[in-house]
């Protein structure tokens, strides 16, 4: 007699498909700080003329960097 075996195909999934979003995650993250750093670097090695022609002064130049794209009037307090 021989024993027919199901093969159940739930099982056949990666074990680590859960652990790549994290690391997407992880990697998109570390992208965008390392782009965020070399703004930053580019905006120190401007001359203080320029960044006032900018509009912004050399103790500005992280946070503007930082908080480009967000909705200034919901940052404020009070």
């Amino acid at each position: 007699m021989a024993q027919t075996h199901t093969f159940d195909r739930s099982l056949t999934r990666p074990v680590a498909a859960p652990e790549i979003g994290l690391v997407e995650r992880y990697a998109a993250k570390f992208r965008k700080w390392r782009s965020r750093r070399a703004a930053i670097a580019q905006l120190h090695a401007m001359e203080d003329r320029h960044l006032q022609d900018i509009g912004i002064s050399r103790s500005e130049i992280e946070s503007v960097v930082y908080l480009a794209g967000k909705d200034p009037t919901r940052l404020r307090r009070g």
